[in-house]
């Protein structure tokens, strides 16, 4: 018997990426993308296939990161945030 796994919908991601290199990457990856800079977060919004993407640059040391995400959050809401990269992974 053959187990077949549908995946789950994430209607609105949030994905975090330090270096401007993981954020490019990402970006690269999303359809209809509209680049801007939020709370002086660079910021990507654009979609995988039917989940709406968001993309935001921390930079790298993240000073000050976890206010300017905290506040990002509470003005556009997201069903999951992924942090990924070198420095997400610590």
């Amino acid at each position: 018997m053959q187990t077949i796994v549908t995946p789950i919908p994430i209607p609105h991601l949030c994905v975090v990426a330090a270096a401007s290199i993981e954020f490019k990457a990402v970006t690269q990856q999303l359809s209809e993308a509209i680049f801007s800079t939020d709370d002086n977060l660079n910021t990507c919004r654009g979609r995988a296939g039917r989940n709406q993407i968001t993309v935001l640059q921390a930079n790298i040391g993240a000073v000050g990161f976890r206010e300017k995400l905290v506040s990002y959050l509470q003005k556009q809401a997201c069903d999951a945030v992924i942090v990924l990269g070198l420095g997400g992974g610590l």
